[in-house]
């Protein structure tokens, strides 16, 4: 008995050089591609990923860690970044959008475009059979229109047919959310049935406003900052908005008075900045 006791023993402490032994754990949370809702909120996509310290190995040596877990979300908050909610739980890193009359959340997920109710609820997916470059919802929410990643293509979605409708193409950061107009790429504008497609400025990532004015990057500064300024759609009524703004992402509040972006990492648009619609109170969210 007490022979076997000293091999049980041994084999233990073998494992436990061999395998490590598990230690602390930490969490890192990463915010992507925020936008806002109807209400003030920031709206964005979330990464939670869970790691743990591993212990000394018999070959290794030192230490390393593990990832235990990564989940991904769709997480609101105020525009002070309190009462963070998570409203859904989804498969990975994702643009998302807001529908402005409050009832719907869409989100990309590889070729999909998935819509789930303001409260997380799944409402539909609809394959759109290539991966996402931008989109935005119609004022009635009742389509979307969308740029396509590779082929940059412009379509609008109709959500209760689901049917798909080819409108441009050379598209990118698609804009609607007001009126009948949608605005994309270096400076676009287009009717929502493909009807006068047009060139407006050259600039780019627009935004429409409630007045009707674009919101676009302008003149460039330097190296990753731009002027913004805004225009309205005959041409006419260029204002400088902002004098000098370096995020990679800019998106206009429902209410016009205030701005939310992200700084391009990798393939994605990662944090969260606040400001005031003129560049000021300018503060880092997440």
């Amino acid at each position: 008995m007490k022979k076997f006791s000293l091999v049980f023993l041994g084999l233990l402490v073998l494992v436990g050089l061999v395998g490590g032994c598990a230690g602390p754990r930490s969490t890192v949370t990463e915010y992507f591609y925020p936008n806002w809702t109807p209400d003030g909120k920031i709206i964005c996509t979330k990464r939670v990923t869970v790691s743990e310290q591993t212990g000394m190995t018999l070959f290794g040596g030192g230490t390393g860690s593990r990832t235990v877990s990564i989940n991904y979300y769709i997480t609101t908050m105020s525009d002070e970044g309190t009462q963070e909610t998570d409203i859904k739980e989804i498969a990975g890193i994702g643009k998302v959008s807001a529908s402005p009359l409050g009832n719907y959340v869409a989100y990309t997920e590889g070729n999909y475009i998935r819509i789930i109710s303001s409260g997380g609820s799944t409402v539909k997916s609809i394959d759109c059979s290539e991966s996402i470059n931008s989109f935005d919802w119609s004022p009635d929410e009742t389509r979307l229109a969308f740029a396509t990643e590779t082929n940059r293509r412009l379509f609008v979605l109709n959500i209760s047919s689901e049917a798909i409708t080819q409108i441009g193409t050379n598209a990118a950061d698609v804009a609607w959310r007001k009126g009948e107009i949608i605005a994309y790429g270096y400076l676009n504008l287009i009717n929502s049935d493909g009807s006068n497609n047009r060139l407006l400025t050259d600039g780019g990532k627009p935004q429409i406003m409630n007045s009707g004015k674009i919101l676009y990057y302008a003149d460039f500064i330097s190296l990753g900052e731009y002027m913004i300024k805004s225009m309205y759609p005959t041409g006419t009524g260029e204002t400088v908005v902002i004098s000098d703004y370096d995020k990679s992402s800019l998106k206009i509040s429902f209410d016009n008075l205030k701005i939310v972006g992200g700084e391009l990492e990798g393939n994605d648009i990662q944090g969260i900045w606040f400001a005031n619609l003129d560049g000021s109170q300018s503060k880092k969210i997440r």
